[in-house]
């Protein structure tokens, strides 16, 4: 019985010290990000990994999209005692560092395109975050400027007071991403917005796929006979990821959009062509069958190269030019 009650309480004072252990670890106004009990200036979100700072830049025929802007404040641990004035600043110096780590490849953007508003910040006495925050932006006249696939900005504290006895050891930066791409299709326009008019003689127009189908009902032909319902329709069975070539008889200068009664039609790529050989990236459709663009091509040739499934009704297919 004696051994018992022994064991109870090595086991009740070992409960004791674990919530005691977790109390303390939880407590941020007494210790630093990672336990250092002196105060500790620092920003928040991420040590070595990116955490939400992202930003994409989509360039188009007619002109660079995208918003790189973000507002941040500063932090300390505990109350300041007196006023702390942090600085901050951009350290391309880290970007090595970082993409050895990581495996990444990430390109540094000039710093003359980096803007803030301040580079300065004040924590109060008695507060734990600064009374305003930074405004870091890149001008949207300087996003065609970025042709570089994926950038990355590090943004560090340099200073607390003039010196860095206040600056957290393991929170002191954080790192701000880019990634561009270049786009023709406007996934978020509609027809409202097309530029010119549908083309109506389709007269010559052709479709060869690059695989035999399983079974068939119609003929390609349906593709181009301007009826949209199963009374005019190409029914196709076992092409998932077979090409369609259309062939439009001649090349159309300024096509602004396609037009695709095609279903299933999400996830289909498509390539254009003045020659049938050399081949253009237009991009990946989406769920509209008005697959709109950012300015206008040139072409002759289309391939659509179907997305995964087992049947494809193909009811239309057609072009807007101005």
């Amino acid at each position: 019985m004696n051994i018992s009650i022994k064991y109870r309480y090595i086991i009740n004072l070992l409960i004791l010290l674990v919530v005691c252990t977790m109390q303390s670890c939880g407590d941020d106004d007494s210790y630093d990000v990672m336990g250092d009990p002196s105060n500790k200036v620092y920003l928040r979100e991420q040590t070595t990994t990116l955490s939400g700072e992202n930003f994409t830049i989509i360039h188009t025929p007619i002109g660079s999209l995208g918003n790189v802007s973000l507002k941040f404040p500063v932090y300390c641990t505990k109350e300041a005692s007196s006023s702390l004035e942090v600085t901050i600043e951009v350290d391309n110096s880290y970007i090595e560092s970082y993409n050895l780590a990581n495996e990444t490849s990430y390109a540094s953007v000039p710093e003359n395109l980096i803007n803030f508003d301040k580079t300065k910040l004040v924590i109060p006495a008695g507060r734990t975050l600064s009374s305003d925050s930074i405004n870091f932006s890149i001008a949207d006249n300087q996003l065609s400027s970025l042709t570089e696939e994926t950038y990355l900005i590090p943004v560090r504290i340099s200073a607390v007071n003039g010196s860095d006895n206040y600056i957290s050891t393991n929170r002191n930066i954080i790192y701000l991403s880019i990634n561009t791409e270049e786009r023709l299709i406007n996934s978020g326009a509609g027809v409202s917005d097309i530029e010119g008019s549908q083309e109506s003689d389709k007269s010559g127009w052709t479709a060869t796929l690059s695989t035999t189908p399983s079974s068939q009902r119609g003929t390609s032909a349906n593709l181009f006979d301007g009826i949209e319902n199963r009374n005019g329709y190409w029914y196709v069975n076992g092409i998932s990821g077979a090409k369609m070539i259309i062939d439009l008889g001649k090349t159309y200068t300024d096509i602004t959009a396609l037009y695709a009664y095609i279903s299933p039609i999400s996830g289909s790529a498509i390539r254009y062509s003045n020659d049938g050989t050399t081949w253009n990236e237009l991009g990946t459709t989406g769920t509209s069958r008005y697959i709109v663009l950012y300015g206008t091509i040139c072409a002759r040739y289309v391939e659509w190269t179907f997305c995964e499934g087992s049947t494809f009704s193909l009811y239309e297919f057609g072009i807007y030019t101005k």
